[in-house]
């Protein structure tokens, strides 16, 4: 409780109206003293708080009896008022205060679930059980898909190169263990007219990579869309193709591009760009058929002008040379070839659609029925995902 200031006044002698007077100015001066001493007290909480108590007034008149009341109320409004502001101050601390411990629980919280899976990956991570029961429980999640849901996506080569991954490993130690023929019911014979129709690329990022037929292995093949046939394209398209064809032959004889070379692939890229748009005028765009033939082509010479510059940015002479050209017939020596070179399936050129399917079918087949060869090789069941 804070200490009690007492306030003696003197009564003079004289009027009762000059009493009155100094008994206003004393209880005027009070209440200014409370407020000046106030907020030293309250905010500052140096000291503890003094409480003004006015002494009783004795043989008054009624108009210094009046004054002495109102100068009691004044002091006791003031003294409220310095206590309505420690309150609040103390109250505004107490929520800070649980505002703070509030973050510092979320943080742990949050710290010690990094804590708990910092340490569980250290234990377990890394135990080549854990690993095996991942890769199972994988694999039976994939064979639980719907074969019409992986069927029909709209790119199915990107299930071929999941499946490309998991394949690569286990295939080739089934090969070391069984034999060459190994897996003799499952490895599918590819006909020319499906290698024909299948594309692999060296997988360059950010859609800037070289494509190319699996039979051929040629980079920048050029099966011109319908839109890019056209009568007015026929001399851009052989400036294009000679270009190419000396991009190709510089870089697999010497391993360098000389500028000359460089910068005419790029102008028959950009003049074939620039033609598009002046043979599929926008007012002819109007019509779908010519719009569809149009964006055909479109997508076309971009995808295009990626694989140019891929061509004229790589280091890797192997890509022109030939070498990465596929010489087998059956699905397993695709795989070995594929995972030796480096190489990813290519989204499926129109009219491929069909053989990428059947290819998402045959290495679905082969992943399905790996495990069980595997056990009869000897190798562990739960090594495939």
């Amino acid at each position: 409780m804070g200490k009690r200031v007492w306030v003696r006044r003197q009564w003079f002698r004289g009027s009762g109206t000059a009493r009155s007077c100094l008994a206003v100015c004393g209880g005027v001066g009070i209440v200014l003293a409370i407020a000046a001493a106030a907020p030293r007290g309250a905010l500052g909480q140096e000291r503890p708080r003094e409480h003004v108590i006015l002494p009783p007034a004795f043989g008054t008149t009624p108009l210094s009896a009046r004054i002495n009341a109102q100068a009691h109320l004044l002091a006791a409004q003031g003294d409220f008022l310095v206590s309505v502001a420690v309150a609040r101050k103390i109250h505004a601390e107490a929520y800070a205060k649980e505002l703070e411990n509030a973050v510092q629980e979320v943080t742990a919280y949050f710290e010690r679930r990094r804590i708990q899976r910092e340490k569980v990956l250290e234990e377990k991570g890394n135990r080549p059980d854990v690993i095996r029961e991942k890769k199972q429980k994988a694999m039976e999640t994939y064979v639980k898909r719907d074969l019409h849901d992986l069927l029909n996506q709209t790119d199915v080569s990107k299930q071929l190169n999941w499946l490309l991954a998991e394949l690569c490993g286990p295939t080739m130690a089934v090969q070391y263990l069984v034999g060459s023929e190994a897996l003799p019911e499952l490895n599918e014979r590819l006909t020319e007219d499906a290698m024909s129709q299948i594309w692999l690329t060296d997988g360059g990022r950010g859609g800037s990579r070289l494509e190319f037929r699996l039979n051929e292995g040629k980079v920048l093949e050029t099966p011109w869309p319908p839109g890019l046939r056209r009568e007015a394209f026929d001399p851009l398209r052989t400036e294009f193709e000679a270009a190419r064809d000396e991009l190709v032959k510089e870089i697999a004889e010497t391993g360098r591009l000389s500028a000359s070379t460089r910068d005419r692939v790029i102008m028959a890229t950009n003049n074939l760009l620039v033609a598009l748009e002046e043979v599929f005028p926008s007012a002819e765009r109007q019509d779908a058929g010519v719009f569809l033939e149009y964006n055909a082509a479109k997508q076309y010479l971009r995808s295009l002008v990626a694989q140019v510059h891929r061509a004229i940015s790589t280091n890797d002479r192997s890509v022109f040379s030939g070498s990465l050209r596929f010489q087998g017939s059956t699905i397993l020596e695709l795989i070995q070839h594929m995972y030796q070179s480096g190489l990813v399936f290519a989204s499926p050129k129109p009219g491929g659609e069909r053989v990428y399917r059947n290819l998402v079918q045959t290495l679905r087949n082969v992943y399905i029925n790996l495990p069980a060869v595997r056990r009869q090789a000897g190798g562990a069941p739960a090594d495939a995902k």
